[in-house]
């Protein structure tokens, strides 16, 4: 009986959702009608798709029809057309066929009925990670039948088992994708790569890794996307993308495709020490998921390509969960108007330091007096506000962060008052043992104590005995100060304005020295 009256329930909330907005001729959602109407020639195809569904009188069906066909617009196939070496966009308005429709509908909902009845699988959770017939502008396949096809033996003897769970079967398709498969730094166009192509090549990084996975889960009915941060704030790395399992009742678990398991991996811890205490840590300014249905919300669809906007915010199908990992606060500034448009949106950004440049994290929409709200940012992480003018990024601003406590602190040089900078160390911690990681030359014996020395400040990068040194400081870009030369693997520079936020570079370090702050004249590390 349970089973039965949940179905009826959700029936019937579909019916009364659909009953509030639907054409009176028609019976199909206004909102779809809408979008229907700027299909064009191709509006006559997903017509036969309503219609098939509405003809199987299954409200599952109909409704992710609906749900689709939503989200449809701007999704496309990226080619490459070699002759005039230009990329080519197909959109799935044109190319998607009605029966490839239907056969997605067909088999991601019978996949999830059970569960969908159950209430095990919201059908919000389900449309948006489960349903979707793509990830990115790969070739358009029919993919599930394949992928269930190479898993077939571990889903049979899962069920032998009796131990048929989303986390179970996270855990056995990665055990069986990371045979063979070689991470390598550098990606090879994965947003452009579907499944036949990730599987066989079986080489990649975070990007490729996290969509292999996804394919499996989804096409056995688990709702499973990815999260991403668009840069580190306290190192030199670009960006990372890694998985997370929308479980029952809506946890979300993270895990990373191909290396960790669900309720096995932190994105954000960067080594684990034997004393936890010391366990080092990536920061991030944001963290963001990626949806299938299109964020209204999003800069993408605010800006409506009336104003250039970073790479990173070009997609409108993502989502900020920043605070499912991190402390989080709004920042709300009072920024100059003359440096935007008078009319329009006006957009100004919060970037974090990585690879000598401010790269942007995160956006605020200015108000006609200047004043931008960021919301659910990260405490403990460096900013400073930017704009974008389509080729470059411009500092507005002093450099600034949340404390701990969600205050906000701004790192305005005090030039009437001055202080002696002590160096006793070139990089943090997290960067030291970042650069044994990438050399992945030591020996399993070595490595670990390696890593525990830099925790306990026993190896550090330290300066170099006779090598000079130059001290900045940000005042309207970095602001040279005084060069020293190191005496006992230590520098000292007098006459430094207070409450700065500061860098030392030497040659060959101009695109790898990260921030620093003094606190009771000692580095803090940004």
């Amino acid at each position: 009986m349970r089973i039965w009256s949940n179905c009826y329930l959700v029936f019937l909330g579909l019916v009364l959702q659909c009953g509030i907005s639907c054409n009176e001729n028609t019976g199909i959602p206004q909102d779809v009608t809408a979008c229907l109407k700027t299909f064009g020639r191709q509006e006559s195809k997903f017509q036969e798709v309503i219609e098939h569904f509405r003809q199987e009188n299954d409200s599952f069906k109909l409704q992710a029809c609906y749900f689709l066909i939503r989200n449809i617009q701007g999704l496309n196939t990226g080619k490459i057309d070699s002759v005039n070496n230009r990329m080519i966009w197909q959109d799935d308005i044109t190319t998607i066929a009605a029966k490839q429709l239907i056969g997605n509908i067909d088999d991601a909902v019978e996949n999830c009925r059970t569960r969908l009845l159950n209430g095990s699988l919201s059908f919000s959770d389900f449309c948006e990670y489960v349903l979707p017939y793509r990830f990115d502008q790969e070739p358009l396949e029919n993919w599930r039948a394949v992928v269930r096809q190479r898993f077939l033996p571990i889903t049979d003897a899962l069920k032998q088992h009796a131990v048929w769970t989303d986390t179970a079967l996270c855990n056995a398709f990665n055990k069986e994708l990371k045979q063979g498969f070689r991470y390598t730094v550098k990606g090879n166009l994965a947003a452009f790569k579907g499944w036949s192509v990730l599987s066989r090549q079986n080489n990649g990084n975070c990007v490729e890794m996290c969509k292999l996975i996804t394919y499996p889960l989804r096409a056995y009915g688990v709702a499973a996307t990815t999260d991403f941060t668009p840069a580190w704030a306290n190192n030199n790395g670009g960006g990372h993308m890694w998985n997370v399992l929308i479980s029952e009742g809506g946890k979300h678990i993270p895990f990373m495709g191909l290396e960790a398991d669900p309720n096995a991996y932190n994105p954000l811890l960067l080594i684990r020490n034997k004393d936890a205490g010391k366990n080092s840590y990536h920061i991030c300014g944001k963290v963001f998921r990626k949806t299938f249905s299109i964020n209204k919300n999003s800069l993408q669809s605010i800006a409506g390509g009336k104003l250039p906007i970073p790479d990173i915010f070009a997609s409108d199908r993502m989502i900020d969960v920043t605070r499912e990992y991190l402390p989080v606060g709004d920042i709300t500034l009072q920024v100059d108007t003359s440096y935007f448009p008078r009319s329009g949106a006006r957009v100004a950004y919060l970037g974090v330091f990585s690879k000598g440049q401010w790269q942007p994290t995160a956006w605020g929409l200015v108000d006609e007096k200047g004043k931008v709200r960021f919301k659910d940012m990260a405490v403990n992480a460096m900013y400073i506000p930017i704009i974008y003018s389509g080729f470059s990024f411009m500092p507005i601003d002093y450099p600034l962060y949340l404390n701990a406590a969600g205050k906000l602190v701004s790192l305005i040089p005090d030039e009437h008052s001055f202080m002696q900078v002590r160096v006793k160390y070139l990089q943090s911690k997290e960067m030291d043992q970042l650069d044994v990681i990438r050399k992945m030359n030591w020996s399993g014996e070595a490595f670990v104590p390696t890593l525990e020395k830099i925790a306990d400040n026993k190896l550090r990068s330290e300066p170099v005995n006779h090598s000079e040194y130059t001290l900045y400081y940000w005042k309207d870009g970095w602001k040279e100060t005084r060069t020293a030369r190191a005496v006992d693997k230590q520098l000292a520079f007098d006459n430094i304005p207070r409450n700065g936020l500061y860098r030392l570079v030497t040659k060959g370090s101009e695109n790898i020295a990260r921030c620093f702050t003094m606190e009771d004249g000692e580095q803090r590390w940004w």
